[in-house]
């Protein structure tokens, strides 16, 4: 069969991939990776991340806050009875900065809470044109 020369390596751009984004993609395919659905609600003063992770254990989740991202990481152990739980991850940003240090998270019933007060709710600088 005859292929026309426009399928040349050459006209096709090029793409890379951070080993970790191929690594997650692979998983995703192989369905051991997904992401886990959240709600950010704002109530002023702080922000409220809800996350559903029914069938994991609180052992087996992993929170990080950094100024206006969240990442949740799921992952069941080695001891695990339910072999078809997969590692679910997702990272969140937040429409503002939150004070890492004072953020809390709590696990019950499936449902991950963090709660983390906003740097500076409110707050507006006026900045003078020129």
């Amino acid at each position: 069969m005859w292929l026309p020369a426009v399928l040349s390596t050459s006209i096709m751009p090029e793409r890379r991939f951070a080993p970790r984004r191929v690594q997650n993609a692979l998983d995703r395919a192989n369905g051991r990776l997904a992401e886990i659905p959240v709600d950010v609600v704002d109530h002023g003063d702080h922000l409220v991340v809800k996350a559903d992770l029914p069938g994991y254990r609180k052992q087996e989740i992993e929170v990080t806050v950094n100024a206006d991202v969240v990442r949740i990481e799921a992952s069941p152990g080695e001891s695990s009875t339910r072999p078809d739980r997969g590692i679910r991850r997702r990272v969140v940003r937040l429409s503002e900065p939150v004070k890492e240090r004072r953020a809390k998270a709590s696990f019950h019933n499936g449902v991950l809470r963090i709660r983390a007060p906003k740097r500076n709710p409110g707050v507006r600088r006026s900045i003078p044109v020129e």
